[in-house]
């Protein structure tokens, strides 16, 4: 797996596969915006987790936005809902 940042962009590819998420972040005061795009993959699923537990550690509101993700891979599942842990 490979990170990239990119100004406001953060880019996870498996190397493997060349599947690529795209994490676009947008803050604004206390919350912090994170859109998707492309599929969340059992591989990507640890990349992805990680930059929500960043974000939630840093601000005190995390928003997913899904609405770009294309497929999320059953294994990709249990990354979801730990976010979702990280930011309750």
């Amino acid at each position: 797996m490979k990170k990239t940042v990119r100004g406001n962009s953060i880019y996870i590819t498996e190397e493997m596969s060349q599947d690529r998420l795209t994490i676009h972040e947008a803050s604004e005061g206390e919350a912090v915006y994170l859109k998707l795009k492309g599929p969340i993959t059992s591989a990507l699923a640890p990349g992805f987790e990680n930059e929500v537990l960043l974000a939630s550690v840093c601000f005190e509101k995390v928003i997913l936005d899904c609405s770009g993700c294309t497929s999320i891979f059953s294994g990709a599942v249990q990354s979801l809902l730990q976010a979702q842990k990280y930011v309750e």
